[in-house]
């Protein structure tokens, strides 16, 4: 490979150096987009991930208040129940 960068009498190539340079530099952005493209992929898997945390935590809460809301129902429909026989102790209604 130096053995490229020089002429026959030992001098340097300048056009060889330029294209070592595009050589560099291509291979330099080309690491970098397999590291954007890692980066972003680390990204969405996360926030994929975070979603799926979501919507398992959405599911839990949404079953806790309809166990809730049947557990207040039964408390109301109780009370009512009690309610009428305090309000009618002797049976009128």
């Amino acid at each position: 490979m130096m053995r490229d960068l020089y002429d026959t009498e030992g001098k340097y190539r300048h056009t060889n150096n330029i294209s070592l340079q595009n050589t560099i530099y291509a291979l330099s952005k080309y690491r970098s987009m397999v590291a954007l493209k890692e980066d972003i992929d680390s990204v969405v898997s996360r926030h994929q991930k975070m979603q799926d945390e979501i919507a398992e935590d959405m599911i839990k809460m949404a079953r806790s208040l309809k166990n809730n809301s049947l557990a207040a129902k039964e408390i109301i429909l109780s009370d009512n129940k009690v309610n009428i026989i305090i309000m009618n102790p002797v049976g009128l209604i």
